[in-house]
């Protein structure tokens, strides 16, 4: 077992805080590497996630996060939108996966994000760590979830 560096309190407390912000962008930027793998998927559990215009409703898989038809998006971006998530909304514009439709966007069909956080990010159109975000019908987030199932084991 190696030994961990010696670092003082400082330095330490700024590793954590640097830590803890890389684990909260990695999602928003597809990288799964930090994720721990869940062995439960919630495909049968339908989630939500709502917003001041948006509401949509979702199911984890295998395979990513489904968003499903007739989700609503927000039509304005924040400022803070990270690129990868604006130019996968321009993306699924162009697409018709979803259209304008008063002040905000619908989703036509069902679409297959590679993260919760990268749907919520869409749905939303600012950076959100989806595991947080989306929740089941009582109020728990994914997190929770995945949380209680690798609890139980």
């Amino acid at each position: 077992m190696p030994q961990l560096p010696s670092l003082g309190e400082a330095d330490r407390e700024e590793m954590e805080a640097f830590l803890d912000e890389l684990l909260l962008i990695a999602p928003i930027l597809n990288i799964n590497a930090f994720e721990a793998p869940t062995t439960t998927v919630h495909s049968g559990t339908e989630l939500h996630i709502q917003g001041k215009l948006a509401r949509a409703n979702g199911r984890e898989t295998a395979k990513g996060f489904v968003v499903l038809a007739g989700s609503e998006a927000v039509q304005k971006e924040a400022p803070s939108i990270p690129s990868s998530a604006k130019e996968l909304r321009q993306h699924l514009i162009a697409q018709n996966v979803v259209v304008l439709k008063g002040d905000r966007y619908v989703f036509t069909q069902d679409y297959l994000f590679s993260s919760p956080s990268s749907a919520a990010g869409v749905v939303l159109g600012r950076s959100e760590n989806g595991r947080l975000v989306w929740k089941n019908h009582d109020g728990k987030s994914l997190a929770e979830l995945q949380s209680s199932d690798a609890a139980s084991k």
